[in-house]
C-alpha cells in the first residue's frame, strides 16, 4: 500500500472514532441537555479562552527549554526556537495521528540541528518517561488523599467507556489477546531480534540487524541522558512549571461558565489528570475528551452539572488546545525556514 494513502487512512481512522463517540453523546443527549449545551457555547466568555491558550503556548516554550537539558549532555547546542517549533510540530502531527508527532519532532532536529535521529529520539522518551512518572504521582495524591473520589471518577469513566467505546452486554471481556497484546508484541519483537541474530552472518540480514543496533544504541543513549543533566534543580523546575502551566490552562477555561466559574480548583485538577487518558484514546482526544470532562463534572463531588453544560465545557477547554496546537503548528512550519535561512547559508 502506498505510505501517503496509509497514513491519510490512519488519520482518516483515528478521526472517525472521535467525530463518531462526539455524535453518539450528543445524539442520546435529552432535549433539555441539548438546549443547555448550546445556550453555554452561545454565552461562554471566550476570553477565557484566549487565556488558556497563551498559557498553553508558554507551557510547550518550558518543555523545549526543559527538553534541551536533556540534550546538552551529548555535546549538541541547538537553539531554543527550534526544540520549540520541534514540540509544536510534534503536538500538530499528534492532532491528526497518535504518537506520529514523536517521530516528525526528531526529523526536524536531523533537518535543523544535525542531530541523529535515534539519539533524540531517546530523549524523547527520556522526557516522555518523567513527565508519565508526574502523572503517576498526580494520581496518586488523588487514589491517596480523595480514595472515594478517585472510585468514583474511575467507575463513572469506565462505566462510559463500556458504553460508548465498547458497547454494553453480556460480555465485556475483551479476551486473552486484546488483554495481552503488549506482552505478545514485545515476545514478537524479541523472537524478531533473536532469529536476526542468529543469521547476522548472512549479508542481507547482517545489513539489517547492524542498523537496529545501532539505533538501540542511540536509543539507549538518549534515554541515558536523563541521568545525566547538569542542571537537576533547572530541570525540576521546569518539569513543575509545565504541570502548573497546564492546570491553570485548564482552570481558567472553568471562568468562561457562569455554571462552572465558582467551582473548586480540585476540580480542573482531577478533569487534567484524567483528561490525559482519553487524549490517548483520539486524535487530541477528540470526542472523548469532552465526554470525560462532563462525567466527572456529573458527579455530586463536583456540583452534579448537568450533560449539556459538563459537554459544553468539555468542548471549550479541548477547542482552545486544539487552536492553539494548530494555529501555531502552521506558523511553526511558516517560521522554521525563515528562522533558520542564515544559519543554512553558513552551512552551505
Amino acid at each position: 500500500m502506498n505510505k501517503k494513502l496509509k497514513e491519510t487512512l490512519k488519520i482518516l481512522l483515528f478521526f472517525s472514532i472521535g467525530i463518531a463517540v462526539a455524535f453518539g453523546v450528543y445524539s442520546t443527549m435529552s432535549g433539555d441537555d441539548k438546549n443547555k449545551f448550546w445556550a453555554s457555547i452561545s454565552s461562554a466568555n471566550y476570553l477565557w479562552l484566549v487565556v488558556s491558550i497563551l498559557l498553553g503556548t508558554v507551557a510547550h516554550y518550558v518543555r523545549a527549554l526543559r527538553w534541551k537539558l536533556i540534550i546538552e549532555p551529548f555535546g549538541y547546542k541547538p537553539k531554543t526556537y527550534n526544540l520549540f517549533f520541534a514540540v509544536m510540530n510534534m503536538y500538530f502531527f499528534n492532532a491528526m495521528v497518535p504518537r506520529l508527532g514523536e517521530v516528525t519532532r526528531c526529523g526536524l532536529l536531523k533537518t535543523y540541528e544535525n542531530i541523529p535521529v535515534e539519539k533524540s529520539l531517546g530523549t524523547v522518551v527520556a522526557e516522555r518517561a518523567v513527565d508519565l512518572l508526574c502523572f503517576g504521582l498526580f494520581l496518586g495524591c488523588i487514589a491517596i488523599f480523595r480514595f472515594d473520589t478517585y472510585v468514583k471518577v474511575y467507575d463513572a469513566i469506565q462505566t462510559t467507556i463500556n458504553d460508548w467505546l465498547i458497547g454494553t452486554g453480556k460480555n465485556t471481556d475483551p479476551g486473552f489477546f486484546r488483554k495481552n497484546w503488549k506482552f505478545l508484541l514485545a515476545g514478537l519483537f524479541l523472537l524478531i531480534f533473536g532469529l536476526l541474530f542468529i543469521f547476522r552472518k548472512n549479508k542481507l540480514v547482517n545489513k539489517l540487524y547492524t542498523k537496529i543496533v545501532s539505533m538501540i544504541k542511540g536509543f539507549l543513549q538518549g534515554l541515558k541522558s536523563a541521568f545525566l543533566i547538569k542542571k537537576k534543580g533547572l530541570f525540576l523546575f521546569y518539569t513543575l512549571g509545565i504541570w502548573s502551566v497546564y492546570f491553570l490552562m485548564t482552570y481558567v477555561c472553568f471562568f468562561a461558565l457562569p455554571e462552572t466559574a465558582d467551582i473548586t480548583p480540585f476540580a480542573p485538577f482531577v478533569v487534567l489528570i484524567f483528561g490525559t487518558f482519553a487524549i490517548m484514546a483520539t486524535p487530541n482526544g477528540l470526542g472523548v475528551f469532552p465526554l470525560v470532562v462532563a462525567v466527572i463534572l456529573n458527579l455530586p463531588e463536583f456540583g452534579s452539572l448537568d450533560t449539556g453544560t459538563g459537554n459544553a465545557l468539555g468542548w471549550i477547554i479541548w477547542g482552545a488546545q486544539e487552536i492553539m496546537i494548530l494555529a501555531v503548528g502552521v506558523l511553526v512550519m511558516i517560521l522554521i525556514p525563515v528562522f533558520n535561512r542564515k544559519r543554512r547559508v553558513q552551512g552551505s
